[in-house]
């Protein structure tokens, strides 16, 4: 699951070279005129391919209730504006339309753009469509929700949600990885994360360990997933705060220690559903042994 990740993804740098390009036209447009031979609406995404497909519902068991998921793991604000999703049968007929419409963006598997209209996610029919699918989709709900959010952070939550949903606590490619590393004192440092502000620095395993520190977070205890929430519907509002990492400090006593133990546990049976996260997060909260220091309002950087 690590492979790849420089070519398939790199969703905050194609918004930046689409918009430094100067295309202000509606990417709406490009579909107007248009006939698809397949059409159809999963939630808010509107799926337009070349090609018809054998199995139109994969499309809705990749997509359904990703939104949801998302927003309520989160509790973003609701959005009901759509996000098209462009579907093409193979890479030879996507990176044709891909040069004729955004000839200044660098090929990728996968892309989500917006710029005045609708967002709008490009890819085409692969082994792994299900992944980039639901990876760069999690980029568009966050869009749409008003929030540009560290690239860290971004990225990791894009990383968790690209599973299906059965898999997210425990079944995660990176768990077993993670786990290991940790068990020999090997914990990715959240500040250095955070450091990272371009996308040419971010590597392979700085996807690994941000999709780890958003999985600590949501699940270890429900203080650290409303410190999650909090800290994005600051970011949505503009208001200034610490990082994450100087806030975390605040609540956890030792933030290493108690990342290594919430991963010495992940292999464990859990619930894993986003209906069952509150459960999760209670059942991680009664095996904490750390004590937690009492929460402060957030300072300034």
């Amino acid at each position: 699951m690590t492979l790849m990740r420089h070519i398939r993804r790199l969703s905050l740098v194609a918004v930046a070279c689409f918009l430094q390009a100067g295309l202000n036209h509606d990417l709406a447009a490009q579909q107007e005129g248009r006939d698809w031979p397949f059409e159809a609406k999963v939630d808010q995404f509107l799926l337009h391919s070349d090609f018809e497909l054998n199995d139109p519902q994969r499309l809705e068991s990749i997509l359904g209730g990703l939104r949801s998921d998302i927003s309520q793991a989160l509790n973003l604000p609701e959005q009901k504006s759509s996000i098209h999703v462009v579907l093409f049968s193979n890479a030879k007929e996507y990176s044709r339309y891909m040069n004729h419409y955004f000839p200044s963006i660098e090929p990728r598997r996968a892309i989500y753009l917006q710029d005045r209209g609708p967002g709008m996610l490009f890819t085409f029919w692969h082994d792994d469509i299900d992944t980039d699918l639901r990876h760069e989709a999690a980029h568009a709900v966050l869009n749409q929700s008003g929030v540009q959010l560290p690239l860290w952070l971004d990225e990791g939550v894009a990383e968790y949600f690209e599973v299906q949903r059965d898999k997210r606590f425990s079944q995660n490619g990176y768990g077993a990885e993670v786990a290991q590393r940790a068990a020999k004192g090997l914990v990715p440092s959240l500040l250095d994360l955070e450091r990272i502000a371009e996308m040419s620095e971010f590597k392979d395993t700085h996807y690994r360990d941000s999709w780890a520190w958003i999985h600590f977070l949501l699940h270890r205890r429900q203080e650290t997933r409303q410190l999650l929430i909090d800290y994005i519907a600051r970011h949505r509002k503009l208001v200034p705060q610490a990082n994450l990492s100087r806030q975390l400090a605040e609540i956890v006593a030792d933030p290493t220690v108690e990342f290594q133990q919430h991963f010495s546990k992940v292999g464990s049976s859990q619930p894993t559903s986003v209906a069952a996260i509150k459960g999760t997060l209670s059942t991680a909260k009664s095996a904490a042994t750390q004590t937690a220091v009492a929460p402060t309002s957030a300072t300034q950087k």
